[in-house]
Parts: C-alpha cells; sequence; structure tokens
C-alpha cells in the first residue's frame, strides 16, 4: 500500500445489533444473535435460523439486502454526514460493491445491492465474491494515490434467511464448503475509507488503519487441497507482516466455520509462528453471528475494527487488545480467493470524539452515561420490479446455494411468525437477555469458587456496558422487574446494579420504586443491598437514609443492610431498629452490628435476642431475627448465645440448624453432644454437613461418611470430610465411604483435637484454605467470621472478599 487506509466510518448490521459498537459489546457480553424462528420442515419441528426481528421473513433475499445495505452505509456515513451536512452527495466518493458471485448487474440481487449506494454512485465498482473486500481496499489506495477519491465506501452484504437457502445449507452440512454447525444467517457491512491526512481536514476520527491488504488464490475445490491453501494463506500473511513487522495479537477469520478451514488455519499459523504473539486472541465472525454467506469476509474485518476501536473482545474474559497493537482480518470465497489485511488499532481519539459506553475500568463497575438513541428503525428501501434471473447466474457445481427467491418444500415459513418486530420489543427483548445474564453472573460471584471470581466479574461488567450500549433507561429496566417478578431475589439486584451503574438522572427515585416492589424477605434485602453497596452509586449514604426514613418495613431494612455495607450508618441508628424495629429490620441491623461492633449497641442486641429467645413461639421470620442476633454477638466475641444453647436443648432443637450452624461458628469439642442430639432430629442437608466439618471434632467422622452413600448429598460429604481431615484420601472420580474410613482408621487421629484439614485447628490453615481458591464468596465471608469469633483477626485479603458478598 502507498500509505496506511484510514477507516473513519464502519456500518455493520445483523441479527446481533444495529451498529458497529453494538456488535463489539454485545458480542463481549456473550450475547447471541437474534433467533425469532418461525421456520420449520416438513415434519413441523423448528429449524433454527438467526434473523433481524426488524425485518419481516417474508421478505426475499435482495429485499432483505438491500435493507440491510442501506442501514450498515447510513451508519458509516454517519459522523461524515453529521460534520460535511449537505456536502455529503457533493463528495468525491467512490464506491465498491462486493456481491455474491451469482449476483451480477442483471439479477435481483445485483440491482438490490446497488439501491444502498445509488446517491452516491450510479455505476459502483462492482466485484463478485466475499473475500473480493480486500481487494476493493487495494484499489481504494491506488485511488487515493492519483487523487481521484476523497472517501471510499466499500459495501457487501448477503442473507440466507429465506426457506430455499435455509434448506440448501441444512443440506451441504457436511460439505466442506457448509456451515458446519452454524445457523444461516444474515448481515451487511460499509466501511468509509481515505487517507490519513483527508480524515484531518475533515476531522474525522479514524477507528483503525490498514496497514496492509492483499489476495491469493487458492482453490475452488476443496477435495484434497488443504497443503495448497494453507500455502497460499501462508503467503499472504509473510506479504502483510512485511508491512509493519511485529507480533499480531489478534485474529479474526473464519477459523471456526468447519474442520477444512480450521485445518488451513493451523497450517499457516504453524508456517508463519513468529508473527503471533503468545497472548493472541482469536476469534470467528460466523462463531458470533451464523453463517453470513458471503458477507462473512467483510464481516470480520468490520468486527475486528469495532472492537479495536472500542477496547472489547468477544471473550470478556480474554487479555484485551492493547491500543496500537497489530491484528489481522482474514477471509475467503467460494472462487477460492483469499484475502487478508493487516490492522492496527488508534491508539487515541481526537479530541471531543465520543468515548465508548463502558463500565469496565477496574475490577467493579464505574458509572456509565447510557447510549441515547432514537427506537425508530428505518423501513426496508422500495424495491422496483426484480428482474428475472440471467442464465449466468449459476452457482459453482459443487455449492449449490439457491439464488434470488424461490421455494423450498423441506423448510417452510409459518404466517403467524413472519412478522416483523417493532424496534421497542427488538430493544425490551435485548435489555431482557443483558438482565438475565446479569443476574446469573451475580450470583455465580458469590456462589463459584473463588478462583473464577476475576472471569465472572469480567463477564458481569460486560453484561452491564452491553446495557449501556443499548441505551437502557430505568423504565425499561423497571419493565423487566415487572415481567419477571421477585421471585429471585437475584432479579431484582441485576436491576438494582444496572439502575445505579448507568447513572441515569433518576436512577435516585428508580432505586427507590424498585426497593418498594421488593417482598418481604431478607434474602432480598442482603442481595440487593450487595447490589447497592458494590455498584458506584453517587450517594450511596443518601440513599440509604432515604430508605430508612420510609415507612415500609423492606424499605427500613434495606437502608439498614445498605448504609451497614457503606460503613455510614452510626451505631445511635441502629439501637432504635433493634429495640423496636420488625423482625426484617433486626436482621439488617444485625448484620450492620456484626460488621462494626459497639458496646453501646451490644446492650440492645443482647435484649432483643433475650426478648425473642424467651418467646413461647417463634414464626420463620422472628426465628431468622434471633439467629442474625445471636451470631452478631457470637462474632463479636460474645459468648451467652452459646450458653444458652447448652443449657436450653429446647431452645437448640428449635433453632434447628441454626443451632448448628452458630456451634460451628463459635463452639468447642465439648459442644459434640449438643451437636449429636440436633442431628437425630434435623434432616440432613449441605449445610449440615459442612457446619459439622467446620467443628471440627474428628469423631463426626462416621456421620459424613454415612451420606458418602446417599446420591444427593455424596459430593456435600465428600466436601465436609475434605474440610475436616484434609488429603488423607487422593482426589478420585466420585466419593466413596470405604477409601475414607481405611484411610481414617490408618491416621490414628486423635479425639481431643479440633481439626481442620487434617491438622489441629489454626487461624491460618482456614485462611489459606480460603485463599487457595476452591472456596466460594459466601464460604469466605463464613471463615471471616470465624476467625472473628475465635477472637482473631483474618487477613485484609479475605475481610475484603467477605465484605464484597
Amino acid at each position: 500500500m502507498k500509505s496506511p487506509l484510514a477507516i473513519v466510518g464502519v456500518g455493520l448490521v445483523s441479527p446481533l445489533g444495529r451498529d458497529a459498537e453494538e456488535h463489539a459489546f454485545l458480542a463481549r457480553a456473550e450475547a447471541g444473535p437474534a433467533a425469532p424462528g418461525g421456520f420449520v420442515n416438513a415434519e413441523g419441528e423448528n429449524v433454527p435460523c438467526f434473523a433481524c426481528p426488524w425485518l419481516a421473513r417474508t421478505l426475499g433475499r435482495a429485499e432483505r439486502v438491500a435493507a440491510l445495505a442501506s442501514a450498515a452505509v447510513r451508519a458509516a456515513l454517519a459522523d461524515h454526514d453529521a460534520r460535511a451536512g449537505s456536502a455529503v452527495p457533493r463528495a468525491r466518493i467512490a464506491t465498491w460493491l462486493v456481491v455474491p458471485e451469482e449476483a451480477d448487474a442483471g439479477s435481483a440481487l445485483g440491482a438490490a445491492l446497488a439501491t444502498a449506494v445509488g446517491a452516491f454512485d450510479r455505476m459502483p465498482r462492482r466485484l463478485a465474491g466475499g473475500a473480493e473486500i480486500f481487494r476493493a481496499l487495494g484499489e481504494a489506495d491506488a485511488l487515493f494515490a492519483r487523487g481521484d477519491a476523497d472517501l471510499a465506501l466499500v459495501v457487501a452484504a448477503d442473507s440466507a434467511v429465506e426457506c430455499a437457502r435455509i434448506e440448501a445449507l441444512g443440506a451441504l452440512a457436511r460439505h466442506p464448503w457448509g456451515p458446519d454447525g452454524l445457523e444461516p444467517s444474515e448481515a451487511a457491512v460499509a466501511l468509509l475509507c481515505t487517507t490519513p491526512a483527508r480524515a484531518a481536514e475533515l476531522r474525522l476520527d479514524p477507528w483503525a488503519s490498514v496497514l496492509a491488504v492483499g489476495v491469493r488464490h487458492g482453490r475452488a475445490n476443496d477435495d484434497d487441497d488443504e497443503p495448497v491453501d494453507g500455502a497460499a494463506l501462508t503467503a499472504l500473511l509473510r506479504e502483510l507482516s512485511a508491512a509493519r513487522p511485529g507480533e499480531v495479537r489478534g485474529v479474526f477469520g473464519p477459523t471456526r466455520v468447519d474442520a477444512l478451514r480450521r485445518r488451513e488455519w493451523d497450517l499457516a499459523q504453524a508456517r508463519t509462528a513468529s508473527l503471533w504473539s503468545p497472548e493472541l486472541v482469536a476469534a470467528c465472525a460466523d462463531a458470533e453471528l451464523g453463517y453470513l454467506g458471503e458477507a462473512s469476509p467483510a464481516a470480520s474485518l468490520a468486527l475486528l475494527v469495532a472492537c479495536l476501536r472500542h477496547g472489547a473482545w468477544p471473550d470478556a474474559s480474554a487479555a484485551s487488545i492493547p491500543p496500537g497493537a497489530l491484528a489481522v482480518a482474514w477471509g475467503l470465497g467460494r472462487s477460492g480467493l483469499r484475502g487478508a489485511a493487516l490492522v492496527v488499532g488508534e491508539g487515541t481519539r481526537r479530541s471531543g470524539a465520543p468515548a465508548p459506553r463502558r463500565a469496565t475500568t477496574g475490577a467493579r463497575p464505574e458509572p456509565c452515561t447510557p447510549r441515547v438513541r432514537p427506537l425508530a428503525r428505518p423501513e426496508p428501501p422500495a424495491l422496483a420490479e426484480p428482474e428475472p434471473p440471467s442464465d449466468d447466474d449459476a452457482e459453482p457445481p459443487d455449492v449449490r446455494l439457491p439464488t434470488d427467491g424461490g421455494t423450498a418444500d423441506g423448510v417452510r415459513l409459518l404466517p403467524e411468525r413472519a412478522a416483523a418486530s417493532s424496534a421497542t420489543e427488538v430493544l425490551q427483548g435485548r435489555i431482557a437477555d443483558a438482565l438475565d445474564r446479569l443476574a446469573m453472573l451475580a450470583r455465580h460471584r458469590r456462589e463459584r469458587p473463588l478462583a473464577e471470581r476475576a472471569a465472572t466479574t469480567a463477564r458481569l461488567l460486560a453484561a452491564l456496558d452491553a446495557l449501556a450500549v443499548l441505551g437502557a433507561a430505568p423504565v425499561e429496566l423497571l419493565a423487566y422487574l415487572d415481567a419477571e417478578g421477585t421471585e429471585d431475589p437475584w432479579v431484582p439486584a441485576a436491576v438494582a446494579l444496572a439502575l445505579a451503574t448507568l447513572g441515569a438522572s433518576s436512577a435516585g427515585e428508580a432505586l427507590v420504586e424498585l426497593a418498594a416492589l421488593l417482598p418481604a424477605s431478607d434474602e432480598h434485602v442482603r442481595t440487593v443491598g450487595w447490589a447497592l453497596a458494590w455498584s458506584p452509586l453517587r450517594d450511596g449514604a443518601g440513599l440509604a437514609a432515604t430508605l430508612r426514613a420510609a415507612e415500609r418495613p423492606t424499605l427500613v431494612a434495606l437502608g439498614l443492610e445498605l448504609g451497614g455495607r457503606l460503613g455510614s450508618l452510626p451505631a445511635s441508628e441502629l439501637e432504635p431498629h433493634l429495640g423496636r424495629g420488625t423482625p426484617l429490620e433486626v436482621c439488617a441491623a444485625a448484620r450492620a452490628f456484626a460488621r462494626a461492633p459497639g458496646a453501646e449497641v451490644a446492650g440492645a442486641v443482647e435484649r432483643r435476642l433475650h426478648e425473642l429467645w424467651a418467646a413461647p413461639e417463634l414464626d420463620p421470620v422472628e426465628l431468622a431475627a434471633s439467629l442474625e442476633l445471636a451470631r452478631a454477638l457470637v462474632v463479636s466475641g460474645a459468648r451467652a448465645p452459646l450458653g444458652e444453647l447448652r443449657a436450653r436443648p429446647e431452645l437448640a432443637a428449635r433453632l434447628g440448624a441454626g443451632a448448628v450452624e452458630l456451634l460451628a461458628l463459635g463452639g468447642s469439642l465439648e459442644d459434640a453432644g449438643v451437636l449429636e442430639s440436633l442431628l437425630r432430629r434435623l434432616p440432613p442437608s449441605e449445610g449440615t454437613l459442612d457446619a459439622v466439618a467446620r467443628l471440627g471434632h474428628p469423631g463426626s467422622w462416621a456421620h459424613l461418611a454415612h451420606y458418602l452413600d446417599d446420591p444427593e448429598l455424596a459430593e456435600a460429604a465428600d466436601r465436609a470430610l475434605r474440610t475436616l481431615f484434609g488429603p488423607l484420601v487422593p482426589e478420585r472420580p466420585a466419593p466413596a465411604r470405604a477409601p475414607w474410613v481405611r484411610a481414617i482408621a490408618e491416621a490414628r487421629l486423635p479425639a481431643e483435637r479440633r481439626l481442620r484439614r487434617g491438622r489441629r485447628w489454626s487461624a491460618s490453615d482456614v485462611a489459606a484454605a480460603c485463599l487457595e481458591g476452591a472456596a466460594s464468596a459466601a464460604a469466605i465471608a463464613v471463615a471471616v467470621d470465624e476467625l472473628r469469633a475465635d477472637g482473631g483477626t483474618a487477613p485484609d485479603a479475605l475481610v475484603e472478599l467477605a465484605r464484597d458478598t
């Protein structure tokens, strides 16, 4: 190339999103393309297919491609349009159309594609075959060198969303060119390019720069040509690398389309091993978007540019591509042409250029302004009556895909499901998908092992980014909560986290409205309280105070929970709620006391606990409140609650599993008798087995080993035995009772020692077990309480992890 080619506009439209920014962040958030359904086979079974939901499935291929291409062109020209205004039609814009090989100028598909660029060029340069996108960029570079144009617009589009093509693609599933496990899909790409100097004159912010581009011919018949095509791709990659030596950090190409393409890429990568960074991140546009046909190479390049522009990669947990890093996009056409481009991301943006909508700086969310965008979608352009296909529209003999239109007996479209979706329906569906994922990942942060925390957090933040890019407003977030309900506490937690992160001006009011929808459940209070405390609330203390001033007990409890987690709740605020508050308020106040115990409040905690335990009966909410109070006292160093449990067997029986947990938290080996009498009356559970193990009495092995024969509790029993006795038995595929019994008998452990992992219980062992990565955040919080109840202090790393639970 004469000079780098600056990409100053990208349009990318597919069932995943309406522009390049949506594609970058939705792919990173693991959002899949829209699959509205409606296609069935002769037996009435659903035939999977991805389709842009705002286009009716009854539209033919030509109409769909025209609508997609027009939308992509508008997106690519948006920045230039905003700066040049009426000068856009007068600008010297050279246009290339990359069309499917069967779409000549006389076909309906060819005519439809031409309508997308008709306003700029009545006679665009036409290139047949998906890989020709790379040849078009090379020709644009030569055009700029001669001074014959200011801008170059390259457009490519294809669709497989019609009955005949879906059926044909299904028949090709085992063909070397077939979509191996990919659903039929559609996409349009528009790239606006110019020289760096001209981009500066037009005040256009480059997304990325193409340093080198090239094409090489391979074979069109894929019977035995892996070495031939691998050699062609190898030569092409070496040619590109000569333009700028350095390690390539990212690559987009059809490596996951089928086994043949994977072998071809593996050969080329092995032959050019010195080009690739050890941290290479590879992705495949077809794997993210579905089978794109002749639009696949252009989509690979556009998606790569979008990811470089916004610092987002399809795998949120993968290493990001740093600014200025080299990346490669490659693709191929059915004629055997291979094409590739060497691309570098722009490390800086022009002053005033919009920053990407994201909340992923650091390990926690940061305030993020959501995208503001109109909901209206453009109508498909009106098309002239399609001309009959010419006789030249024949497919290559080894790939029999249908041309425009047509019907198929094997796949049909259900009329009642063929209509297009409204813009509001599409947006709400996308927001609901992101919130579903956000709720799932928030739960995983607490329940999955610590070793998975970093990857889970990255995925959670990616879901928040997706909501920001979609422009999710409080009304849409609350509408999702209304539709999903509040039975699962992580659903309102996800909505609360999104509301606080997106930072809308009405977020505070919306959060109060959300709190009013919560049921009178302590689990909901705890979960939503965590979400609000972890979020980047601009005035968390103010929101907590507002909630505490409400009349509804649930709101008051949430205010106490939030204030206690933020450390903004003075001890004087706790005493009234402990003395006269509802059980729900008492639970939240007790947890706040446990986080920062104070002598002036301890008396109120003890009095309320005595009052509850003196009552002849306790309903479930009162019982939970009494256990929170007792736990708070034990964690703060008090031993009175444990003394009452030992002296009052009927109280211990009434508390049930809660009494077992209290004994495990602050008890001793002398409590084995009390524990044994409790376990006789209680149904076994994972929680009670874990509590028995944490108490550490060596003689409890028989109770734990008994449940190794229980299919439902075998895993929990095995974990409990390892907590108690450590690595006495090597890892094995499944829990078994006999090896444990034999190993424990051979160990001859003294019965007078409290054990943890086969050794005398010690704070260092408890902390070490947590930091190994196998424990969940919830288990770490229990371990921190255990260390505090023993009179010691937990390591700062554990305290921070427990606070984040």
